[in-house]
């Protein structure tokens, strides 16, 4: 399981990417840090007539699904990805009877958040224009 945030802000091991004071094997990610990630994420396009579920449970769902993806944990040297601070800009998880994630610019929503991991690694990776997501490409 993760370690929780510190209640002092970790040092910056590069843009946007947190080493954990706590656990060496870890990676700390704010995703709405938008000095460090852009993100296409659309407010205007949330449902109004859903509840929404709060960022951290967001990013505790986020977490576990982006860890569940070995060939996406690689990448960060095969540490565990933590995601704290908010998603990216623009993007938010709902409750209807699933649980989906509304933002995408366009309009078409994550039916999971399993299905947001590979738009969530193209932002991390700033590669938003090849990124191959259910969303971004459909299937």
């Amino acid at each position: 399981m993760a370690d929780p945030p510190s209640r002092t802000k970790p040092r910056k091991a590069r843009a946007g990417i947190y080493q954990s004071m706590h656990n060496s094997g870890y990676q700390n990610f704010d995703l709405s840090d938008e000095d460090f990630f852009d993100s296409d994420g659309n407010a205007s396009l949330w449902p109004t007539a859903k509840t929404r579920i709060s960022d951290a449970e967001l990013l505790k769902l986020l977490s576990q699904a982006y860890n569940a993806r070995s060939d996406l944990v690689k990448e960060w040297s095969g540490q565990i990805i933590v995601f704290e601070g908010g998603p990216p800009k623009g993007y938010a998880l709902f409750r209807t009877v699933d649980l989906f994630v509304h933002g995408h610019p366009s309009g078409t929503y994550f039916r999971s958040v399993k299905g947001f991991v590979d738009h969530v690694h193209a932002i991390m990776t700033e590669k938003l224009d090849t990124c191959g997501c259910v969303v971004c490409v459909p299937r």
